[in-house]
C-alpha cells in the first residue's frame, strides 16, 4: 500500500512516500480503508524526535475517515462497508496511509452529515478540546476563555463549550476574529490589539489551547479554584502542574494548572457525531494536502497559522 513513513538516510530519518506493507487487524481491530486523515503538531513534535531513531519504517498520523475493509475475529461492533472514523490507537498512528488498524473502541460511525475530510479532522483535536473542557468542570453556569480559538483544538472547544450553555471568549487574531464568531463564542479578543491578561473578566476555565501561557500567567482573570488547562506546558506551567497534582493547589486561590493528555475513546467519538448531527460541531478546513505532499503539510503546521484543520486527501 502507498504511504508517507519515516526512512533512515545518513544520520536521521526523512518522510518518504513510498510502498510499505498494508496491516493486519488483529483480533480486536478493524483495518480501515482510508479516505482522509489529519494532521497534529504533535506529529512533526513526534517526527523531530523519531528523526534520530534508527526504527523500522514508522508511519504516523493519528486521525482517520473512511470505510471498514476488514475487521478482526473479536471486533463485533463494526461490518465491512461501514464509514468510520478514529482516533488511531496505536502510540504513533498509522493514519498517513491508505488503511490503517484501530482497536475497535476507538472508532465509531462516522457523522451522517460530515465529508470524510471533515470527519479526519476531529478525533484527536475534538478528543483534546472536550476532555479539557471536562478536566474545568465545564456546566451551564461557567464563563470559558479559549486561547487559540481558531485552531484545530480551539475551533472545535469554542463550539463544544457552547454546546453546554456555557458563556464563551474567544482569543485569536484579528484575521479570524469573524470566524470565532461564527463557531459561536459570546466574545473575541483580538491578542493583536490587546492582552486578554489585562482586560476585565472572572473566567472559571482558562483553556491554553497553544500552550503560551501559565496559571501565574492568568491568575487575575480566574476565579477563586478555577482551572487553567493547557496542551503543551512551558517550564512555568509544568511546574504549577506538577505542584498541583503533588498539592491539589497552585496557588493561594485554590486555583488548579492541568496538563491535558487526551485519551481516546468511542464515546467521544459518537458524542461528537451527535453535536455534528444536531447543527453543534464542524470542521473547519484550513487547507488540503495530497499524501505525497506530507511534509509540505508539516511545514505550514510548523508555522503556527493554520486556522481549523490541515486534512490530509489519502484517496485522490
Amino acid at each position: 500500500m502507498k504511504a508517507v513513513f519515516t526512512q533512515r538516510k545518513c544520520i536521521k530519518s526523512v518522510l518518504t512516500y513510498g510502498e510499505t506493507s498494508k496491516p493486519t487487524p488483529a483480533d480486536d481491530e478493524v483495518l480501515i480503508e482510508v479516505s482522509h486523515a489529519s494532521l497534529n503538531p504533535i506529529d512533526w513534535k513526534l517526527f523531530k524526535i523519531l528523526q534520530f531513531y534508527p526504527f523500522k519504517q514508522i508511519v504516523q498520523g493519528k486521525d482517520v475517515a473512511g470505510t471498514v475493509a476488514a475487521v478482526g475475529k473479536n471486533a463485533a461492533k463494526f461490518k465491512v462497508g461501514d464509514e468510520v472514523y478514529s482516533y488511531l490507537s496505536y502510540t504513533l498512528g498509522g493514519g498517513f496511509a491508505e488503511y490503517a488498524v484501530s482497536n475497535e473502541n476507538t472508532v465509531a460511525l462516522k457523522p451522517g452529515n460530515m465529508s470524510f475530510a471533515e470527519a479526519a479532522g476531529v478525533p484527536l483535536a475534538g478528543t483534546t478540546a472536550w476532555q479539557s473542557l471536562q478536566l474545568g468542570e465545564i456546566s451551564a453556569d461557567k464563563n470559558v476563555l479559549i486561547i487559540g480559538a481558531s485552531g484545530g483544538v480551539g475551533s472545535y472547544a469554542v463550539q463544544m463549550a457552547k454546546s453546554t450553555g456555557a458563556n464563551v471568549t474567544g482569543v485569536c487574531s484579528g484575521n479570524n476574529v469573524e470566524l470565532v464568531e461564527s463557531l459561536g463564542a459570546d466574545n473575541v479578543i483580538d491578542y493583536q490589539k490587546q492582552d486578554f491578561r489585562t482586560l476585565p473578566g472572572n473566567y472559571d476555565i482558562v483553556f491554553d489551547a497553544v500552550g503560551k501561557h501559565s496559571l501565574s500567567a492568568c491568575s487575575d482573570i480566574l476565579v477563586p479554584e478555577g482551572h487553567y488547562i493547557t496542551t503543551m506546558p512551558n517550564v512555568k506551567s509544568f511546574f504549577e502542574v506538577k505542584k498541583t497534582k503533588s498539592k491539589g493547589v497552585s496557588n493561594q486561590q485554590n486555583q488548579k494548572a492541568h496538563l491535558i493528555s487526551a485519551s481516546a475513546s468511542a464515546e467521544c467519538l459518537e458524542m461528537f457525531a451527535q453535536l455534528s448531527e444536531t447543527g453543534q460541531l464542524k470542521t473547519v478546513i484550513d487547507r488540503h494536502f495530497g499524501l505525497p505532499a506530507l511534509e509540505d503539510a508539516y511545514a505550514y503546521s510548523r508555522t503556527g497559522r493554520a486556522r481549523g484543520k490541515i486534512i490530509i486527501d489519502v484517496k485522490g
